[in-house]
């Protein structure tokens, strides 16, 4: 009897041992769940996470979850039961880039953890990185040729192309004196769709000599396919007859041709007066191009000049062989001017012949000869 006795006691201080040894660990029972997964930039992002309370009963549990540096959830629960568990949700609205994503549990240590090691989680995203359609955003800028001088004013043709394959975001545009670190103007570049050209025009007070760059994105709110051609510079150099030229830092083929690659040709239909401008000051240039070479072309520009003079740069999406694509666009109507269109001007394929990719025409005025009148009095 008596060593029953002792048995149920030391039973009884085993068990009460156990239960006063048995410590509090908080962590979390699950990885961060994401849905949509993967995001794209705008998409309206749920992080969900599981917790436990191990060991021991808590009450007013501190839980807060943020991206990167920012916080954006907090949540205190009242009481949890050894054991119990809860689960937390967090929405963000998805910017394109890389990210952190974390969720931290009793932040102010006031729970007598056993463990602080396991009170935070972590989740690395990339906003974009689940898709291959992407967009791609590159910028440039155009003058007309002029002899400028110093304090001259000169117009910039600013042109954001998006070659990517999908819409890209709104983002910023910067026009910068990248030495002087002078900012000269800032642009909001709306959504762009892909294989379209956003334009605005900026007037420059010249600075001869000033390094100039435009960045597009400049906050890196655009993930993009390629993130490394965001960038147009010039140096305006005053006191010579400048126009806009390519980027020679792009290797331009010379003479070289593919003779199973594609073979871009284009041709200007017709020419005429734009019927809803009654000045009659303004010209619609219909145009085709077309693709006779083996290959599919690749994406690239097409650049249109008026009377010599540069007038604008397009875009030419890919096209198949044996195909056929038409477009348009407005220019002044000025009699005896001939406006030139050349496809490829950027040199982004490497075609059959590549003498055939520019196509001309004048715009012919045809002038009604005078009525001369021939009732002549005679004097008899």
């Amino acid at each position: 009897m008596r060593f029953k006795t002792f048995l149920s006691i030391g039973v009884i201080f085993l068990l009460s041992s156990v239960l006063v040894l048995a410590a509090l660990d908080l962590r979390f029972t699950t990885a961060i769940s994401q849905a949509p997964d993967p995001a794209n930039v705008g998409d309206a992002v749920t992080f969900t996470v599981t917790l436990i309370s191990d060991g021991a009963i808590v009450n007013n549990l501190k839980l807060i979850g943020g991206v990167d540096g920012m916080q954006i959830v907090e949540k205190i629960f009242a009481g949890i039961a050894a054991g119990g568990t809860r689960t937390q949700n967090m929405t963000w609205t998805a910017t394109g880039g890389a990210h952190t994503v974390w969720f931290e549990l009793d932040p102010g240590h006031t729970q007598g953890d056993s463990n602080y090691g396991n009170n935070r989680i972590e989740k690395a995203i990339t906003v974009g990185s689940g898709s291959s359609e992407l967009p791609d955003l590159t910028v440039k800028a155009a003058y007309e040729a002029v002899n400028f001088k110093e304090d001259d004013t000169i117009t910039l043709h600013i042109y954001v192309s998006n070659t990517g394959d999908t819409w890209s975001s709104p983002c910023k545009l910067f026009l910068v004196h990248t030495e002087a670190n002078i900012g000269y103007a800032s642009f909001d570049v709306p959504q762009v769709p892909n294989g379209s050209i956003w334009n605005t025009n900026y007037d420059w007070k010249v600075d001869c000599g000033a390094p100039l760059m435009l960045l597009v994105d400049a906050q890196q709110k655009v993930a993009e396919l390629n993130e490394d051609n965001n960038t147009w510079k010039k140096t305006m150099k005053c006191g010579l007859y400048l126009k806009d030229v390519p980027d020679l830092t792009t290797p331009i083929p010379v003479n070289k041709q593919d003779p199973n690659g594609p073979d871009l040709t284009v041709k200007i239909v017709k020419i005429y007066k734009d019927k809803t401008d009654n000045s009659g000051k303004t010209a619609i240039v219909e145009y085709e191009i077309a693709n006779n070479g083996i290959a599919a072309s690749v994406p690239c520009e097409g650049e249109a000049k008026r009377g010599g003079a540069f007038e604008k740069t397009f875009l030419i999406s890919a096209i198949a062989t044996g195909q056929k694509v038409s477009g348009s666009y407005k220019e002044e109507y000025v009699c005896n001017q001939q406006t030139s269109i050349k496809v490829d001007s950027n040199n982004k394929n490497i075609e059959v012949d590549e003498l055939n990719n520019t196509a001309k025409k004048t715009i012919i005025c045809l002038h009604k000869p005078e009525i001369v009148n021939t009732n002549i009095n005679k004097t008899l």
